[in-house]
């Protein structure tokens, strides 16, 4: 999918160089099928900090 553009702005080209040595294949899911995704998406960092 990502090769497969023309032309491509900064960012899609960044992310077409990181993924470029990987074989991969994009898939879609419907949003309500794909609720895990959304859920990280929509992480908020601080409720993973541990205080020493």
């Amino acid at each position: 999918w990502l090769h497969q553009f023309e032309e491509k702005n900064a960012r899609l080209t960044r992310w077409s160089l990181t993924l470029q040595p990987y074989n991969f294949t994009v898939q879609h899911k419907k949003g309500l099928a794909n609720a895990n995704a959304d859920v990280l998406s929509r992480m908020n960092p601080e409720l993973h900090f541990v205080p020493k």
